[in-house]
C-alpha cells in the first residue's frame, strides 16, 4: 500500500471515529501533495460539516447558558439539515421568560426555518406573522415571503389557508395564500403514477 493509500484510509478511519478535524487537515494534507483523488475531495466536503457541527456541540457545552452560542448551534444544525434538533432547541429557549424582544425574534426565525425544514407545522403560521410583523422593510418581507412560498410539502395546505384568511396581510397576498394552498392541495393528490 503506497503512503498516500494509507493516509488516504487513515482520514478515512478518523472520520468513522468522530475526529473531524484531524480527517480534514489529513484529506488537504493529501490533496495538496499533489494526489488528486475524487474520494478524498468528496469526503472533504462532507466532514467539514460535520466538524462544525461537532465544533458547535462542543462550544455549547463549554457554555451552556450564551444565547449566542445557542443560536449558532442552531443554524450549524440548520445547515445540517437537522431541522428538527434545531426546532426544538428553539422550542426550547423560547420558554425563557427573560429574553429580549430582540432574541425572541432571532429564536421564532431559527424555529420558523427549522420547522419549515423538518416539515413540522405546528409554529410555522404563528412564526411567519410574528417575523413579518417585526419586519419594517419590503426587502426583508419579500425574502421572508419567498422562504415560505419555496416550500413543496403539500402537509402546509392547511398553514397557507389560515394565513389566507388572516387580516394583517392585503387582499393580493391573501390570494397568493390561497393559490398556494390549492397548488399544495393538488400537489398532495399526485401518486406515483403521475410521476411515470
Amino acid at each position: 500500500m503506497s503512503q498516500s493509500e494509507t493516509s488516504h484510509k487513515l482520514a478515512d478511519q478518523l472520520v468513522d471515529t468522530g475526529y473531524f478535524r484531524e480527517a480534514i487537515l489529513l484529506y488537504k494534507k493529501l490533496l495538496m501533495s499533489g494526489d488528486i483523488d475524487a474520494s478524498a475531495l468528496v469526503n472533504l466536503v462532507i466532514v467539514h460539516p460535520l466538524e462544525m457541527l461537532q465544533f458547535s456541540k462542543d462550544l455549547l457545552e463549554i457554555h451552556p447558558d450564551s444565547k449566542i452560542i445557542l443560536q449558532h448551534h442552531i443554524i450549524v444544525l440548520i445547515h445540517n439539515n437537522l431541522g428538527q434538533q434545531a426546532m426544538e432547541l428553539c422550542v426550547e429557549a423560547l420558554r425563557d421568560a427573560n429574553l429580549s424582544e430582540g432574541q425572541r425574534i432571532q429564536f421564532v426565525s431559527h424555529r420558523f426555518r427549522a420547522s419549515l425544514q423538518a416539515g413540522i407545522i405546528d409554529y410555522i403560521k404563528d412564526d411567519f406573522i410574528a417575523i413579518w410583523q417585526s419586519l419594517h422593510n419590503a426587502k426583508g418581507k419579500q425574502k421572508l415571503l419567498q422562504d415560505i412560498l419555496s416550500v413543496a410539502d403539500s402537509s402546509l395546505e392547511d398553514v397557507f389557508l389560515k394565513l389566507s384568511s388572516e387580516g394583517i396581510f392585503t387582499n393580493a397576498m391573501r390570494q397568493v395564500f390561497a393559490e398556494k394552498a390549492r397548488v399544495l392541495a393538488q400537489l398532495g393528490h399526485l401518486t406515483e403514477e403521475d410521476f411515470v
